[in-house]
C-alpha cells in the first residue's frame, strides 16, 4: 500500500480553512473593522492606484456597497476610485476595496419622470473626502488607467476638468439666452427688451427660454449681466451686430476667459485681458 506525502495534503485541506477565515460579515463593514468607511484625499500615499472603472458592470453592486458611507450622505457615482489592491471576501463575493469621491446618484424609476441631472463635480482639494466602496470584482467590469497615485497632479486635473466643463455649459446657455432676445427682436418691432439690468431682462426674455437656470452662469450662480446700451434700442441701430455684445459673464472664470454672447447670436470666450476692448465696441452713438 503506497503512502501520500503528508504535507501537500495538509496544504490542501489548509486551503479552504485560510478562505473561510478571509470571509468578511457586512456588521464588519458596516463598523469600518473591514476598511475605514472614509478617507481624505490627502491621506492616500504613492503606494495607492488610481484606476478607472470601464466596460459592462452591474450597477447594483456598487451602489449598494458603496452605502457603507453613508455618513457622507448620498451614494457615490463615479469612475475613478483608489486602492492599494485590498481584496475581501462576503458571501462568497471577492471585493476590491477602494475610495472614490463622494457623488449625488441620480435614479430614474418608470412612470416616475425623468430623473434629474446630478450637479457639476467640485474640483478635488487635499481634503476632499473619499467613501469606501466594494467592487465586485466578478461584476465589476475592467480596470484600465492604472497608475500611481499622485495629489498634486490629482488636484491639477479635477480643477482642468472641473472648469472647462463649466465653460463648455456656460458657452451653452449664453446662446441660449442670446437666441430668446433674438427671438424677443423679431416679435416686438425690431426692439431689443428691457436690458437695464439681469431682472429686467430676465422678465423679458424668460417666456422664451421656459427655465430661470439658464441665466445663471453654472459655475457661480451669478446671473448673466445685459449690455444696458441696447436696452429698448431698435436692432437696425447696431451696425456690427458680430461685434455687438448683448450679455455676458459678470466675471472671468478660473482660466481667465469670460464668456460673451452678440447680437449676431454667436457666443466666445474671451481673454480678461481683451474684454475692455471688445466691451468699449459695444456701444451704441
Amino acid at each position: 500500500m503506497s503512502r501520500r506525502p503528508l504535507l501537500p495534503l495538509l496544504l490542501l485541506l489548509a486551503v479552504p480553512l485560510l478562505a473561510a477565515e478571509a470571509e468578511t460579515s457586512f456588521l464588519d463593514v458596516l463598523a469600518g473593522q473591514a476598511a475605514p468607511l472614509k478617507l481624505l484625499l490627502n491621506e492616500l500615499t504613492p503606494e495607492w492606484r488610481r484606476v478607472t472603472l470601464a466596460g459592462n458592470f452591474d450597477p447594483l453592486p456598487r451602489v449598494f456597497a458603496s452605502l457603507v458611507s453613508s455618513q457622507l450622505g448620498a451614494p457615490m457615482q463615479a469612475e475613478t476610485y483608489y486602492t492599494k489592491g485590498q481584496t475581501l471576501v462576503m458571501n462568497g463575493e471577492v471585493y476590491l476595496v477602494a475610495y472614490g469621491v463622494h457623488r449625488p446618484v441620480t435614479i430614474s424609476l418608470p412612470h416616475y419622470g425623468e430623473a434629474r441631472r446630478p450637479p457639476k463635480p467640485d474640483p478635488l482639494k487635499a481634503d476632499t473626502p473619499l467613501a469606501l466602496s466594494l467592487l465586485c470584482l466578478r461584476t465589476a467590469g475592467s480596470f484600465t488607467e492604472i497608475t500611481p497615485f499622485n495629489l498634486e497632479a490629482e488636484i491639477a486635473q479635477s480643477m482642468g476638468r472641473t472648469v472647462k466643463d463649466a465653460n463648455t455649459e456656460s458657452v451653452s446657455r449664453l446662446r441660449q439666452v442670446a437666441i430668446a432676445i433674438q427671438m424677443f427682436v423679431q416679435d416686438n418691432q425690431g426692439k431689443y427688451p428691457p436690458m437695464q439690468d439681469a431682472a429686467a431682462l430676465k422678465k423679458a426674455i424668460l417666456p422664451y427660454l421656459g427655465n430661470e437656470e439658464t441665466l445663471l452662469n453654472p459655475a457661480t450662480r451669478d446671473p448673466y449681466q445685459p449690455n444696458p446700451v441696447l436696452a429698448g434700442r431698435k436692432e437696425a441701430e447696431v451696425k456690427n451686430p458680430t461685434l455687438m455684445a448683448v450679455i455676458w459673464e459678470a466675471a472671468p472664470a478660473a482660466d481667465g476667459t469670460r464668456g460673451v454672447g452678440f447680437a449676431d447670436g454667436h457666443v466666445s470666450r474671451i481673454a480678461e485681458k481683451d474684454w475692455p476692448a471688445v466691451k468699449a465696441k459695444s456701444v451704441l452713438p
